[in-house]
């Protein structure tokens, strides 16, 4: 079984799916829901094309961490079922049969990820105001490599659990979960984030801005007779890029290593 036959067969069997049929219209009417709540009068127009560019991208980190999850993240551990007496025996290398799996759920991720907020986004953005943003080549860039990072971070968990539906669930809660969870607690005591996939990718809504956030911020919220102080961190492009190229190469060096590993008889 050639590569490229490989990357089409999971690529097919990841457009049947039923996870695909499900997800893919329910991402387009969500991202389109604020432009027709525009349109129908209920929220009012963003002032420029960057408010509104960024508007659609608010859940784009959460978005892409549940669509890794559930596409990517049984990827590899379906040859851990019967599957993988098919898979396993062909005379093909492990290495070859993780990176096509790899590309096949990075392909239907940016499909699904691209064509709701970034298609939506921008063709709805041009529509209201005759322009898109100036930073829209890096805000793409910026945005493939993010989806590209935690694809493989998901094919990661998906080849250390023998379990389907374990490695999905684990996948799509670390990334949709413990990484938010975790920078969420990070606000109270001044620590950045900059070992968290989530946070690399807050950077790709950040680019959308008309003027890109500063790295620190520190809030006071009021309560009550006391005051709470949140510190934000924003990411710099170039840390986002750093943070999400050192989670694709562990991700696919481990992630092979682990499969390359893994016996038949464990089946």
């Amino acid at each position: 079984m050639q590569f490229t036959t490989m990357f089409y067969v999971y690529l097919k069997s990841y457009f049947r799916s039923k996870r695909f049929l499900v997800i893919f219209p329910i991402y387009i009417l969500l991202s389109s829901l604020s432009v027709i709540l525009y349109f129908a009068g209920v929220v009012p127009k963003p002032s420029d094309v960057y408010s509104y560019t960024s508007e659609a991208l608010t859940n784009f980190v959460f978005a892409t961490s549940l669509a890794a999850g559930v596409f990517a993240g049984d990827a590899i551990s379906r040859d851990f079922s019967r599957e993988g007496f098919f898979t396993l025996t062909q005379p093909i290398s492990r290495a070859r049969i993780f990176v096509s799996r790899l590309l096949a759920a990075l392909a239907v991720c940016v499909i699904v990820i691209f064509s709701d907020f970034y298609l939506v986004g921008i063709s709805f953005g041009y529509y209201l105001f005759g322009q898109v943003i100036p930073n829209i080549y890096i805000l793409i860039g910026l945005g493939l490599f993010f989806v590209f990072g935690v694809v493989s971070f998901a094919l990661l968990f998906s080849s250390i659990f023998k379990s389907q539906l374990v490695s999905g669930i684990v996948t799509t809660l670390v990334l949709w979960f413990v990484m938010p969870t975790i920078s969420g607690i990070l606000q109270f005591v001044n620590i950045e984030p900059w070992f968290l996939l989530n946070y690399a990718g807050s950077a790709v809504q950040a680019v959308a801005k008309n003027t890109y956030p500063p790295h620190y911020q520190e809030i006071v919220v009021p309560n009550g007779t006391s005051k709470i102080t949140l510190h934000l961190y924003n990411p710099t492009v170039p840390e986002a890029v750093a943070i999400i190229a050192f989670y694709s190469i562990i991700s696919i060096i481990a992630g092979i290593i682990i499969y390359k590993r893994r016996e038949l008889k464990e089946i």
